[in-house]
């Protein structure tokens, strides 16, 4: 017989509460034992007759005197009316004998075993239980016996797996301002037990008030209780339990200490605004740690539990800073003409919704001012900062519309909304990284991609998602067309496109999926493509478009060959015999030639297109690219012409860099699982021409290393690829 083991850890108790039926012989027995009337006395009461009394005495008789080679030993009133029955399938002998006829029946709701067998007999039998495995928790049936008038019953209770259902931490501080607070729980009861969960609130022993509308909420993973107000001067505690108690009575529970801090502030505390505050460092940047009583109120913006708040920082190049994401709440003005960044003490003080309205107790936080854009930091923020929190709606916050040209300082750390974007490099998710390198399957290593995003004054930025965004690879492909893109603008840097992490002076992050509003198709967009090459389609070293007619050549005249990208557009399950880690084997095009020795000089990419009929316009090229190896060019310069020689003059339109793609036994923090995105904006001298050309080409013999950004010369056979390319116009 398999044995059930107790609970695994320490924070759950488990007691032992035995359900006794008080009926039948069973009642009366306990009976006779509290009120000291004899045996004799007791069971004729019961019995009403000295030959019912008789057939009562011989089942006692009969089930505490059972044969040493009874399966079960001893079962009935008069003995143990409990039978444990094993995990595995099995069956069970029972012995009966009574003074007259018996049958028996196992309750009915009792599907996993069954009388296998006789049901009835006359005195001395014999009944066979039959029962199924047990995959489940433990459980019970009760085999009832009668005989006349007299009834027992049986329970017959059968090892199961053990039930976890724990807080992941015996410890949680709330705000004291009014709320929801959820309670993380680890458990192996499926859904279906959910309602069998019970929860008690108590402080110093008697009901806790402040803690109720307890709910289990994200498939058994979450309790959320609303938290009452403190109008308390001093901090209170309370024991939030959970319990289940399984079909044999033992109850499983574990406790979670809840304190709730006090409120800052008092009637003394003075209001300031959003400029008094930013008027509080005299310097072009710098830091102060408030001492004052005041409060600042604003605007959340931001969203508790949302992924996409934040950058997650790397603490090394193989780990990951998740919390930083978690504590960064972002506050506008009622205005909406400033905002402030928000770091909370612990992931745990960020309970704020987007539209809260927040007032702030500003004593104790720390204020930091950076410059090159100007914006305010601050830092410190815990439970008792947080003076009163009111629920509000998208009403409240103020549209704010911009041209990405129109974007200043003072609209950092605000929700803006984009007019007239697109995303031009229109293939893969939002974040078109090899997810092997991310927290899918397992690894810290990337948890940020920015996506370039235009308007249609030109102006270009990029669109930041993190990793955890439910949204960023879903399956579903980027819309071609144009529209807005709302999000809090913030200031962020990405070393992975560039050493110096320098990638513009403004990012957006949406919040959700709907806060991208494009046009799914292309033709409502305020641009036009001339060529766009989105697959490898190779023929005599010339690579042609998908869409509009031109040529990709390569000045080396080698090879140029099909290599793979990372354009799966999802879903990302974390397995890769489904998604491959999000590669496509051969989304791109690459050559591996990169630097003329004879002629000491760079080689490159030539696109060549027609702008014939187009004689006004924004003309402009964005491409994906990335080193395949280490070795490749790391400084490249994007050149025009008319001509399309390799030798003859080009005109310079401006220069970039291209990483290298990461490496997985020492990846740099400039190295990057993907594609970089970058954009091209053509001089307007190439409009109204029937052919014209753009080379990308490598611009010094400089490459990277595998410990260093660059410092190595150009290796040849180490490839570049790309793996989108795009020309088009505005209207």
């Amino acid at each position: 017989m398999r044995w059930m083991r107790r609970p695994i850890t320490s924070s759950i108790r488990r007691r032992n509460r035995r359900n006794v039926p008080n009926s039948g012989i069973v009642r009366r027995m306990i009976v006779m034992k509290q009120t000291g009337m004899n045996l004799m006395e007791r069971v004729g009461r019961h019995a009403g007759s000295w030959p019912r009394m008789l057939t009562a005495l011989m089942i006692l008789a009969v089930w505490c005197g059972c044969g040493k080679d009874d399966a079960t030993g001893p079962v009935g009133s008069g003995g143990n009316r409990e039978v444990l029955l094993g995990i595995d399938k099995g069956v069970k002998n029972i012995r009966v004998a009574a003074g007259d006829n018996w049958s028996a029946f196992v309750s009915p709701d009792s599907k996993w075993v069954w009388i296998d067998g006789p049901d009835s007999g006359q005195k001395e039998g014999r009944i066979t239980v039959g029962y199924k495995a047990n995959g489940v928790f433990p459980r019970m049936a009760a085999l009832v016996i009668r005989s006349g008038a007299i009834r027992d019953t049986i329970f017959l209770k059968q090892y199961g797996k053990t039930p976890v259902l724990e807080f992941v931490s015996g410890r949680a501080e709330v705000a004291g301002t009014e709320g929801r607070k959820k309670f993380e729980i680890t458990t192996n009861l499926p859904l279906s037990l959910a309602g069998k969960v019970k929860f008690s609130v108590t402080e110093g022993g008697k009901p806790a008030d402040w803690i109720t509308d307890c709910k289990i909420e994200n498939d058994l993973k979450t309790l959320s209780c609303h938290i009452g107000e403190s109008r308390s001067a001093t901090p209170r505690q309370a024991i939030l339990t959970i319990s289940f108690t399984d079909e044999w009575g033992t109850v499983y529970d574990s406790e979670c200490f809840v304190s709730q801090a006090v409120i800052g502030g008092s009637s003394q505390t003075r209001a300031v605004t959003f400029g008094d505050l930013r008027g509080m460092v005299a310097g072009a940047d710098g830091s102060c740690f408030i001492e004052e009583d005041i409060a600042l109120e604003g605007i959340v913006v931001s969203d508790c539990g949302n992924a996409n708040v934040a950058a997650n920082p790397n603490l090394t190049a193989i780990k990951i800073d998740y919390s930083e994401n978690a504590r960064t709440i972002y506050l506008q003005s009622a205005d909406g003409v400033y905002g402030v960044c928000l770091k909370t003490t612990s992931e745990e003080v960020n309970t704020l919704r987007r539209y809260d309205r927040l007032k702030l107790w500003l004593k104790g936080l720390t204020l930091r001012k950076d410059a090159d854009p100007e914006r305010y930091t601050l830092s410190g923020v815990g439970y008792s900062n947080l003076m009163t929190v009111t629920g509000g709606s998208a009403s409240d916050v103020l549209l704010k519309e911009r041209s990405v040209a129109d974007l200043t300082d003072a609209d950092l750390y605000t929700f803006v909304t984009l007019k007239a974007c697109e995303i031009p490099i229109r293939e893969g998710g939002l974040t078109p990284i090899n997810e092997g390198y991310a927290s899918v399957y397992g690894a810290g290593r990337i948890d940020c991609y920015p996506r370039l995003i235009r308007d249609e004054k030109g102006g270009c930025m990029f669109l930041l998602t993190n990793v955890g965004c439910g949204f960023r690879r879903d399956g579903t492909d980027l819309p071609a067309g144009s529209g807005s893109i709302s999000g809090v603008i913030v200031h962020e840097t990405f070393s992975r496109f560039e050493e110096d992490g320098d990638i513009g002076r403004y990012q957006i992050r949406p919040l959700e999926r709907d806060d991208i509003a494009l046009n799914a198709n292309s033709g409502g967009g305020f641009s036009r493509l001339i060529a766009e090459w989105n697959l490898p389609r190779i023929a005599g070293n010339v690579v042609s478009p998908g869409y509009g007619a031109g040529t990709i050549t390569h000045t080396s005249g080698k090879t140029i060959y099909a290599s793979s990208d990372y354009s799966l557009s999802g879903p990302i399950t974390g397995k890769v015999e489904v998604d491959n880690k999000g590669s496509v084997p051969e989304g791109g095009f690459s050559n591996a030639n990169w630097w003329d020795k004879a002629n000491d000089c760079g080689e490159g990419w030539v696109i060549g297109f027609s702008t014939r009929g187009i004689a006004s316009g924004r003309l402009s090229m964005q491409f994906a690219t990335v080193n395949l190896a280490v070795g490749a060019p790391r400084y490249w310069v994007a050149e025009w012409s008319d001509h399309g020689l390799k030798s003859g003059a080009w005109n310079i339109v401006r220069e970039y860099t291209v990483p290298d793609i990461a490496q997985w036994s020492n990846t740099l923090l400039t190295q990057l699982p993907g594609h970089k995105n970058v954009n091209i904006d053509l001089p307007s001298e190439m409009l109204g021409k029937d052919a014209v050309y753009v080379r990308l080409r490598a611009a010094r013999n400089s490459a990277g290393t595998a410990s260093s950004y660059d410092g190595s010369t150009i290796v040849n056979g180490a490839a570049n690829t790309l793996s989108y390319v795009a020309v088009r116009y505005d209207k």
